[in-house]
Protein backbone atom coordinates (compact mmCIF):
# COMPACT_ATOMS: atom_id res chain seq x y z
CA UNK A 1 0.00 0.00 0.00
CA UNK A 2 1.52 3.19 -1.39
CA UNK A 3 1.98 5.47 1.63
CA UNK A 4 1.56 9.55 0.76
CA UNK A 5 3.35 12.84 1.43
CA UNK A 6 2.64 14.23 4.64
CA UNK A 7 1.20 17.34 3.04
CA UNK A 8 -1.51 15.37 1.44
CA UNK A 9 -2.14 13.47 4.37
CA UNK A 10 -5.57 13.27 5.90
CA UNK A 11 -5.21 10.64 8.54
CA UNK A 12 -2.60 8.68 10.31
CA UNK A 13 -4.34 4.98 11.67
CA UNK A 14 -2.16 3.25 14.49
CA UNK A 15 -3.41 -0.45 15.59
CA UNK A 16 -2.06 -3.05 18.00
CA UNK A 17 -3.26 -5.18 20.54
CA UNK A 18 -3.85 -3.74 24.42
CA UNK A 19 -0.75 -1.94 26.14
CA UNK A 20 1.72 -2.12 22.83
CA UNK A 21 1.01 1.87 23.84
CA UNK A 22 -0.78 3.03 20.78
CA UNK A 23 -2.81 5.85 22.99
CA UNK A 24 0.23 7.36 24.25
CA UNK A 25 1.63 7.33 20.61
CA UNK A 26 -1.37 8.91 19.06
CA UNK A 27 -1.48 11.76 21.79
CA UNK A 28 1.86 12.62 21.29
CA UNK A 29 1.67 12.53 17.65
CA UNK A 30 -1.53 14.31 17.54
CA UNK A 31 0.33 16.97 19.37
CA UNK A 32 3.11 17.52 17.10
CA UNK A 33 1.54 17.82 14.18
CA UNK A 34 -1.72 19.55 15.74
CA UNK A 35 -4.38 16.88 14.60
CA UNK A 36 -7.85 15.46 16.61
CA UNK A 37 -6.70 12.11 18.53
CA UNK A 38 -9.44 9.53 18.60
CA UNK A 39 -9.80 6.08 19.65
CA UNK A 40 -11.86 3.36 18.21
CA UNK A 41 -12.57 2.09 21.68
CA UNK A 42 -15.37 5.11 22.25
CA UNK A 43 -17.01 3.90 19.01
CA UNK A 44 -19.06 1.01 19.91
CA UNK A 45 -19.70 -1.00 23.35
CA UNK A 46 -17.71 -3.97 24.35
CA UNK A 47 -16.76 -5.76 27.74
CA UNK A 48 -13.45 -4.10 28.35
CA UNK A 49 -10.95 -4.68 30.55
CA UNK A 50 -11.32 -6.94 33.72
CA UNK A 51 -10.33 -4.68 36.07
CA UNK A 52 -11.01 -1.53 37.99
CA UNK A 53 -12.61 -0.27 40.94
CA UNK A 54 -16.01 -2.04 40.33
CA UNK A 55 -16.31 -4.95 37.54
CA UNK A 56 -19.81 -4.96 35.99
CA UNK A 57 -20.96 -8.42 36.88
CA UNK A 58 -21.55 -9.60 32.94
CA UNK A 59 -18.04 -8.72 32.16
CA UNK A 60 -16.89 -10.91 34.53
CA UNK A 61 -19.33 -13.87 33.24
CA UNK A 62 -17.96 -12.53 29.71
CA UNK A 63 -14.63 -13.53 30.35
CA UNK A 64 -15.03 -16.81 32.38
CA UNK A 65 -17.17 -18.64 30.02
CA UNK A 66 -14.74 -17.78 26.69
CA UNK A 67 -11.21 -19.23 26.69
CA UNK A 68 -8.36 -17.05 25.28
CA UNK A 69 -8.97 -17.58 21.32
CA UNK A 70 -12.66 -17.75 21.84
CA UNK A 71 -12.36 -14.29 23.31
CA UNK A 72 -10.36 -13.44 20.31
CA UNK A 73 -12.66 -14.79 17.77
CA UNK A 74 -15.30 -12.94 19.25
CA UNK A 75 -13.69 -9.50 19.87
CA UNK A 76 -12.34 -9.46 16.06
CA UNK A 77 -15.45 -10.77 15.26
CA UNK A 78 -16.58 -7.48 16.98
CA UNK A 79 -13.91 -5.33 15.32
CA UNK A 80 -15.11 -6.40 11.96
CA UNK A 81 -18.89 -6.03 12.25
CA UNK A 82 -19.42 -3.06 14.66
CA UNK A 83 -16.32 -1.23 14.99
CA UNK A 84 -14.39 -0.48 12.24
CA UNK A 85 -17.70 0.38 9.38
CA UNK A 86 -17.59 3.47 11.95
CA UNK A 87 -14.32 4.05 11.83
CA UNK A 88 -14.16 3.56 8.19
CA UNK A 89 -16.77 6.47 7.69
CA UNK A 90 -15.00 8.49 10.13
CA UNK A 91 -11.75 8.27 8.43
CA UNK A 92 -13.44 9.00 4.62
CA UNK A 93 -15.34 11.58 5.55
CA UNK A 94 -12.04 13.51 7.01
CA UNK A 95 -10.47 12.57 3.49
CA UNK A 96 -13.29 14.53 1.19
CA UNK A 97 -13.75 17.21 3.43
CA UNK A 98 -9.96 19.08 3.45
CA UNK A 99 -11.54 21.61 5.79
CA UNK A 100 -12.06 19.38 8.32
CA UNK A 101 -9.46 18.67 11.17
CA UNK A 102 -6.99 16.29 10.06
CA UNK A 103 -6.85 12.98 12.59
CA UNK A 104 -4.93 10.70 14.57
CA UNK A 105 -7.13 7.09 14.90
CA UNK A 106 -5.86 4.51 17.23
CA UNK A 107 -7.18 1.85 18.15
CA UNK A 108 -7.10 -2.31 18.33
CA UNK A 109 -10.26 -2.23 15.81
CA UNK A 110 -7.52 -1.27 13.12
CA UNK A 111 -6.72 -4.60 11.49
CA UNK A 112 -4.22 -4.78 8.71
CA UNK A 113 -6.85 -6.57 6.73
CA UNK A 114 -9.99 -4.13 6.79
CA UNK A 115 -7.46 -1.27 6.14
CA UNK A 116 -6.04 -3.02 2.90
CA UNK A 117 -9.57 -3.80 1.57
CA UNK A 118 -10.67 -0.30 2.21
CA UNK A 119 -7.63 1.10 -0.02
CA UNK A 120 -7.89 4.84 1.63
CA UNK A 121 -6.16 7.34 0.07
CA UNK A 122 -4.20 10.03 2.08
CA UNK A 123 -4.00 7.94 4.76
CA UNK A 124 -0.43 6.75 7.03
CA UNK A 125 -1.29 3.40 8.72
CA UNK A 126 1.37 1.76 11.52
CA UNK A 127 0.74 -0.99 13.64
CA UNK A 128 2.55 -1.48 17.46
CA UNK A 129 3.32 -4.92 18.29
CA UNK A 130 5.36 -5.69 21.75
CA UNK A 131 7.25 -8.49 23.12
CA UNK A 132 5.19 -11.14 25.14
CA UNK A 133 6.92 -10.20 28.42
CA UNK A 134 6.41 -6.38 27.81
CA UNK A 135 2.63 -6.86 27.37
CA UNK A 136 2.30 -9.45 30.50
CA UNK A 137 4.01 -6.81 32.47
CA UNK A 138 2.43 -3.68 31.50
CA UNK A 139 -1.04 -5.33 31.93
CA UNK A 140 -0.27 -6.91 35.19
CA UNK A 141 1.23 -3.26 36.45
CA UNK A 142 -2.20 -1.46 35.00
CA UNK A 143 -4.51 -4.15 36.56
CA UNK A 144 -2.60 -3.95 40.26
CA UNK A 145 -2.31 -8.03 39.40
CA UNK A 146 -0.16 -8.29 42.69
CA UNK A 147 -2.40 -7.65 44.88
CA UNK A 148 -5.37 -8.96 43.00
CA UNK A 149 -7.75 -11.54 44.43
CA UNK A 150 -7.37 -15.32 42.69
CA UNK A 151 -10.58 -14.61 41.11
CA UNK A 152 -9.55 -11.28 39.80
CA UNK A 153 -6.49 -12.96 38.47
CA UNK A 154 -8.31 -15.06 36.50
CA UNK A 155 -10.33 -12.71 34.98
CA UNK A 156 -6.73 -10.57 33.79
CA UNK A 157 -5.42 -13.87 32.91
CA UNK A 158 -8.07 -14.27 30.56
CA UNK A 159 -8.26 -10.57 28.95
CA UNK A 160 -4.20 -11.32 28.83
CA UNK A 161 -4.17 -14.41 26.90
CA UNK A 162 -6.47 -12.57 24.42
CA UNK A 163 -4.31 -9.49 24.56
CA UNK A 164 -1.00 -12.29 23.50
CA UNK A 165 -2.78 -13.94 20.79
CA UNK A 166 -4.14 -10.98 19.09
CA UNK A 167 -0.45 -9.59 18.68
CA UNK A 168 0.20 -12.56 17.17
CA UNK A 169 -1.69 -12.56 14.87
CA UNK A 170 -1.35 -9.29 14.35
CA UNK A 171 2.59 -9.73 13.37
CA UNK A 172 1.41 -12.66 11.28
CA UNK A 173 -0.94 -10.53 9.29
CA UNK A 174 1.55 -7.52 9.15
CA UNK A 175 4.83 -10.31 7.91
CA UNK A 176 2.61 -10.78 4.57
CA UNK A 177 2.15 -6.53 3.76
CA UNK A 178 4.10 -3.54 3.54
CA UNK A 179 2.46 -1.99 6.14
CA UNK A 180 4.82 -0.27 8.61
CA UNK A 181 5.23 -2.22 12.13
CA UNK A 182 7.23 -1.03 15.46
CA UNK A 183 8.07 -3.17 18.36
CA UNK A 184 6.86 -1.02 21.09
CA UNK A 185 8.90 -3.09 23.55
CA UNK A 186 10.94 -0.27 24.93
CA UNK A 187 8.27 2.11 25.99
CA UNK A 188 10.94 5.50 26.56
CA UNK A 189 11.65 5.35 22.21
CA UNK A 190 8.20 6.90 21.82
CA UNK A 191 9.49 9.83 20.86
CA UNK A 192 12.17 8.42 18.53
CA UNK A 193 9.10 6.25 16.96
CA UNK A 194 7.12 10.00 16.26
CA UNK A 195 10.52 11.21 15.26
CA UNK A 196 10.78 8.30 12.40
CA UNK A 197 7.73 7.71 11.28
CA UNK A 198 7.61 11.96 10.51
CA UNK A 199 10.47 11.10 8.96
CA UNK A 200 9.54 8.28 6.97
CA UNK A 201 6.54 10.21 5.62
CA UNK A 202 8.31 13.11 4.84
CA UNK A 203 10.73 11.18 2.74
CA UNK A 204 8.52 8.54 1.04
Amino acid sequence: MAQPPLASMRAVLIGGTSHVGKSTFARKLATRVGWQPLSTDQLARFPGRPWGKTIPEDVKQYYLAHSGPQLLEDVVQHFHTNVWPIAEAIVRARISNEFDQCIVLEGSAILPQLVQEAELEQVICVWFVAQDDTIRKRIYDASGYSAASQASQMLIDRFLERSLLHNAQLRDELERTDFTCFDSTNHNEMDQLSDALIASIEHD
